[in-house]
């Protein structure tokens, strides 16, 4: 038993299923909306549920974020490189725009991989602190009410 793992019953088939779908949540187009929808549904009745349908809301919030910060810093750079603003350094331009996007990209991925990570752990039953995301989301869950 880890740190992470309270120590009560295994859940249920149930709890497995719920706690899987707010992580896939990400994936239907539903962010935030579903994984808070189950974590209010559930949260007196399962912590399994209740832990994974946090650790969902945190990541589905950070990838709202990643794509709010590539709109706002790739599109006036690309507008920059594609008029011609930088004409001295153009070369240098186009590299400093290929590598944002790329560091977006990359940070784009993150949340989906952890979101099918917490998934497949939640399916099988397993409990998982996601690096930085499950502190946020015990805070959540030992929060008054």
């Amino acid at each position: 038993m880890t740190a992470d793992q309270p120590a009560e019953r295994s859940p249920s088939g149930e709890e497995c299923l719920l706690a899987g779908v707010a992580h896939l949540a990400l994936f239907g187009g539903f962010f935030v909306i579903g994984p808070l929808a189950i974590y209010f549904w559930k949260r007196a009745e399962s912590r399994f549920v209740a832990f994974h349908a946090a650790q969902a809301i945190v990541v589905s919030v950070l990838a709202l974020a990643f794509g709010g910060v590539a709109a706002f810093a790739l599109f006036p750079a690309m507008i920059a490189v594609g008029l011609g603003l930088s004409r001295a350094s153009e070369v240098a331009a186009i590299a400093g725009v290929a590598a944002l996007y790329l560091g977006l990209c990359l940070a784009g991925v993150l949340p989906f991989l952890l979101a099918l990570i917490g998934a497949w752990r939640s399916f099988h039953g397993r409990w998982w602190s996601m690096p930085i995301v499950g502190r946020v989301a015990a805070r959540m869950l030992d929060a008054p009410r």
